[in-house]
């Protein structure tokens, strides 16, 4: 990434050092990558859950092969980019997955 002085660092993991991004915009840069997480976590991860859970069941006519992909899933994000605090996440997302693929059982039953 080039440095222009301007640049954000949305997705970067690690912050830039404290000569490139000082004071303020320090504190605006975790904000957004906050916000950035907040959003995929409350929003983007439950849809997608939801969507693909109910899909795979209509397609697959098994009640449990998506809810285990989902958990799956989670497990390798939890450990791998979002750390130990995803854990209750991933359990939320893997009811989550269950309830879409019942909810899919019920309507095409």
């Amino acid at each position: 990434m080039i440095d222009d002085g301007r640049s954000t660092y949305l997705f970067a993991k690690t912050l830039p050092d404290k000569k490139r991004c000082r004071g303020k915009n320090m504190i605006t840069l975790r904000k957004r990558r906050l916000m950035m997480e907040a959003l995929l976590i409350m929003v983007v991860y439950p849809l997608a859950v939801f969507i693909l859970s109910f899909i795979g069941y209509v397609v697959t006519k098994k009640l449990f092969l998506f809810p285990i992909i989902t958990f799956a899933l989670f497990f390798l994000l939890a450990l791998l980019v979002h750390g130990i605090e995803f854990f209750s996440w991933t359990a939320a997302f893997t009811v989550l997955s269950i309830t879409a693929a019942l909810l899919a059982k019920i309507i095409f039953s």
